[in-house]
């Protein structure tokens, strides 16, 4: 157990180092707070500012934003039986969101 543990810690560490290094060349400035990991690797990262959710490959590539109707999009996370549930804070309406979600979550190894 400890070993996935380790695992999913560093690849955390690994893609938030490379997402933030590559968030200065997207267009519009966006500001990043909490994450969650998809089972295919993605990082999808709650984002100030612009609210919403964007969602970048391995790579460091932003594949997709989905928008919220809140400047304030502070964390993400999944769940579900699926694991395809991604439940969204909105820090500026206090409001917590369920929605669809394309590709389903990391099942975390705790």
């Amino acid at each position: 157990m400890d070993n996935k543990r380790n695992e999913s810690v560093s690849l955390v560490k690994s893609l938030e180092s490379h997402v933030a290094k590559n968030s200065l060349s997207l267009e519009k400035r966006k500001l990043f707070d909490s994450l969650a990991i998809d089972a295919e690797g993605n990082v999808s990262v709650a984002t100030i500012q612009t609210g919403g959710i964007s969602t970048f490959t391995p790579d460091g590539e932003e594949m997709d934003f989905f928008a919220v109707d809140d400047p304030l999009c502070t964390n993400i996370c999944f769940g579900g039986a699926d694991m395809k549930t991604a439940f969204i804070t909105l820090s500026g309406t206090g409001k917590l969101i369920r929605a669809d979600w394309p590709r389903p979550g990391l099942v975390l190894p705790y």
